[in-house]
């Protein structure tokens, strides 16, 4: 494995250690910027971004989602809501750089977190923290 360093914008398809990436927005949810936020908040913590040389993942199309669709539309247009979106993310990075980004979680995903079995600390590793 080798280290790369992490480029604003990138979004590469990762494997990780779900107890120690950093949650994503759910501001961008639907959009498509949620594994770019999360990555970059990645890449400011601990973890760091290796690549194996021997590993590949496919990516399966997919029709893209309503909500991405409309982002589309309104950056052709230079609607409001994308420049919501590119001015969530300009903030976001500004907060990075700062050490002072949190991502925004709702209920759903905090409750997923509480009573879903694996999202749970596993004993050995708790007693480790």
């Amino acid at each position: 494995m080798y280290n790369v360093d992490y480029t604003p914008g990138c979004e590469p398809w990762y494997i990780a250690d779900r107890l120690r990436v950093p949650e994503y927005d759910v501001r961008y949810r639907g959009y498509g910027w949620n594994k770019v936020q999360q990555v970059a908040h990645a890449s400011r913590t601990h973890l760091g971004i290796k690549v194996h040389p021997d590993a590949f993942m496919l990516h399966r199309p997919h029709l893209a989602s309503n909500a991405l669709e409309f982002f589309w539309r309104e950056k052709e247009k230079g609607g409001s809501f994308f420049k919501k979106i590119t001015g969530l993310y300009q903030q976001q990075a500004a907060l990075l750089e700062a050490n002072a980004f949190v991502p925004r979680t709702d209920e759903r995903s905090q409750r997923c977190r509480r009573v879903l079995p694996w999202w749970q600390v596993p004993q050995q590793q708790r007693q480790q923290q």
